[in-house]
């Protein structure tokens, strides 16, 4: 049987970077943080907006037509949704430093921006939740 896992990662990545490149209010809020003049709350919003745009492209390209058998097994799950979850942190966490580096410069401060560590635990609770899935559109749907 054919490795399928490295197709559909491809497809994935692709179909989330496009979404993230073209969205408009993604890309305003990026440049709010970038300029320095950013806030919580714009960190918060990057978040959610970078977590439907994720979730989309999981809808997309995670379902029982894209799958064998229609399934999400583990080891397509483990290369797939891990890289794209860990993506997603990086990403997040970025965006989270910067804020926060810019607020402590504001306010004269010497302290440095810590970065969240990836939870890796919950990343592999998350694996082997959807992979017990009768319906592999339903990874958005986690809580």
């Amino acid at each position: 049987m054919q490795d399928m896992a490295p197709d559909i990662y491809k497809k994935l990545k692709a179909a989330f970077d496009k979404k993230r490149i073209s969205d408009k209010s993604l890309k305003e809020i990026s440049e709010i943080i970038d300029s320095g003049k950013g806030r919580y709350k714009d960190a918060d919003d990057y978040a959610v907006k970078l977590g439907e745009l994720l979730g989309e492209a999981f809808s997309e390209n995670l379902n029982a037509e894209s799958l064998p058998d229609g399934k999400l097994y583990y080891n397509i799950a483990n290369r797939t949704v891990t890289p794209m979850l860990k993506e997603n942190h990086s990403a997040v966490a970025g965006k989270c430093e910067a804020v926060q580096k810019a607020l402590n410069e504001v306010e004269k401060l010497g302290l440095r921006a810590i970065v969240p560590e990836l939870g890796e635990k919950y990343i592999m609770n998350i694996i082997n939740v959807v992979t017990e899935m009768d319906d592999p559109v339903k990874i958005t749907e986690y809580p």
